[in-house]
């Protein structure tokens, strides 16, 4: 005699899963049996209670059981929830890789290559400073960004002060994961030093960029050394479409 078994449907059920498996509960234990309120004679006390209120979730009560019949039927209810649940979870898995997929459809050809150029440029990350660098051994700020560039088919110079001159000159404002923004020391200088924005938002333009700390991503918006050398923009990505 087994005096107490419990049926309890976790929180992670979907609605209609919950409702239909409540119902095939209360179906199977009322099944065939009115003389006893609907309980199937094999067993002394069983209720089924809707909602338990902390879990939320149906309960099923089974006191006394006396029957081998009703020990399979408890073991069809275990095997239901665990089919129902890993049903559940692969509903999920494709429902996202779905949304996954439509919402890279809906990009442009253009803003798949910006997000695919920036993704690789970030692979260098951490990569040394190398004076005339060119390749992940190392690079200077040109010869990273034509290094990433190059990659896809965009073909730019390996020095900042031409690269100042290629592609299409843009705004601060207008500028996108791609582009190139060059510095100054000073507005009569020369440009000194080439970045490619990583992204543009209301926190600022980040950039990734080789400097004297090698490969990394700064926020040149927010940096006092930088941001007072911002000079100009150029949409190389567009222009190679």
């Amino acid at each position: 005699v087994i005096p107490y078994v419990f049926i309890t449907l976790e929180n992670h059920w979907l609605r209609p899963e919950r409702r239909l498996l409540s119902k095939l509960f209360h179906y199977l234990l009322t099944f065939n049996n009115p003389s006893v309120g609907g309980f199937p004679s094999c067993l002394t006390g069983i209720y089924l209670s809707s909602w338990d209120n902390n879990s939320k979730s149906p309960v099923v009560c089974v006191s006394e059981l006396k029957s081998s019949y009703m020990k399979n039927l408890i073991r069809i209810f275990i095997l239901l929830a665990i089919i129902s649940f890993g049903l559940t979870q692969c509903v999920s898995v494709m429902g996202s890789s779905e949304n996954e997929a439509n919402a890279d459809t809906r990009l442009s050809k253009e803003d798949r290559l910006r997000r695919d150029i920036t993704d690789y440029a970030k692979e260098q990350l951490g990569a040394s400073y190398r004076y005339a660098g060119r390749d992940p051994r190392g690079f200077d700020c040109s010869g990273f960004t034509h290094y990433v560039l190059e990659e896809f088919d965009i073909e730019v110079s390996t020095s900042s002060r031409a690269q100042a001159n290629e592609g299409k000159k843009i705004s601060m404002d207008e500028v996108k994961s791609g582009d190139l923004i060059f510095f100054k020391r000073s507005k009569a200088g020369r440009v000194f030093h080439v970045a490619m924005v990583v992204s543009n938002s209301r926190d600022g333009i980040e950039v990734i960029h080789s400097t004297s700390r090698g490969v990394v991503i700064d926020n040149i918006s927010k940096s006092k050394y930088w941001k007072p050398k911002m000079s100009s923009a150029r949409d190389v990505v567009e222009a190679a479409l």
